[in-house]
């Protein structure tokens, strides 16, 4: 962790007690940057660390750039830290504001992680650090108004049908570049992965992935056996990639809906029909 240089206490005795008070100011202002740093540096040792969560375990992949994005937010944080005691004249009692991303921060986080999706929670706990729960409620909700704002203006996109996420750009996820989203007007119709036919006979992704299955009843079907359905004479390594993972998070999100598929054994699915009024 950088090691931020301690203040220099007053030499001379017959200082006014106005430097005195400067001093102590500073050496608040210090250990505030020192708790806002380590925080942060622990909120992402953290995230990394917990492996436990598929979602958080994605979304905190190490990028060479996130360090430069926690380094911006801290440097903004200082400049932002008040040199003047808080209201309530007690030592250690930190302003909400002082914990708060801007909009540079929150672009810089979502393009440091192209190609992925990142919950308002890990948004939080990568920019703010580990906050009590009276501030962490409120530094959330300022959070959020701040990511909707920037949707808005086009910066990044918000993640359709799932609540609170959020990515750089939602056309770097085939099976949700077509729904529509915060920030940029889309206009809902058929999902759109690489080039083929077959699939524009669906409405949607979920429509192509149960008609395949039941066009192939009684064989139970893996997600590259899906794919391979969908594209016989085979794609681009990059393209096939992308198309993988699009049916991938569909199959999973939608097994063990009525109507959609269920597991039939690890890794295969069957259809699973509505039950019959």
């Amino acid at each position: 962790m950088t090691k931020l240089p301690l203040p220099e206490p007053p030499q001379n005795s017959e200082q006014f007690l106005h430097e005195l008070a400067n001093y102590y100011r500073a050496l608040l202002n210090y250990h505030q940057r020192s708790a806002t740093l380590a925080a942060s540096r622990l909120a992402h040792v953290e995230t990394l660390l917990n492996l436990g969560q598929p979602t958080l375990e994605q979304q905190a992949t190490l990028e060479p750039g996130l360090d430069s994005v926690i380094k911006t937010t801290v440097e903004r944080q200082e400049s932002l830290t008040s040199t003047q005691l808080p209201s309530s004249e007690q030592p250690g009692a930190i302003s909400i504001g002082s914990f708060l991303p801007n909009l540079e921060d929150l672009e810089e986080l979502l393009k440091t992680n192209r190609g992925k999706m990142l919950h308002l929670d890990y948004i939080v706990r990568i920019l703010c650090g580990r906050l009590a729960d009276k501030e962490l409620y409120s530094v959330k909700q300022v959070v959020k108004q701040l990511l909707e704002r920037g949707a808005s203006q086009g910066r990044w996109m918000a993640v359709p049908d799932s609540p609170d996420c959020w990515t750089i750009d939602l056309s770097e996820f085939p099976e949700l570049a077509s729904l529509p989203t915060k920030g940029r007007s889309r206009k809902r119709g058929v999902s759109r992965l690489p080039g083929n036919e077959k699939l524009d006979r669906y409405k949607n992704l979920t429509e192509a992935i149960r008609n395949c299955l039941e066009e192939n009843m009684p064989k139970a079907m893996s997600i590259n056996d899906i794919l391979d359905w969908f594209y016989p004479q085979g794609l681009p390594q990059e393209n096939k990639k992308r198309a993988r993972q699009a049916i991938r998070d569909v199959v999973i999100k939608k097994c063990g809906q009525v109507g959609c598929w269920k597991r039939f054994a690890v890794g295969l699915y069957m259809p699973y029909p509505a039950e019959p009024k």
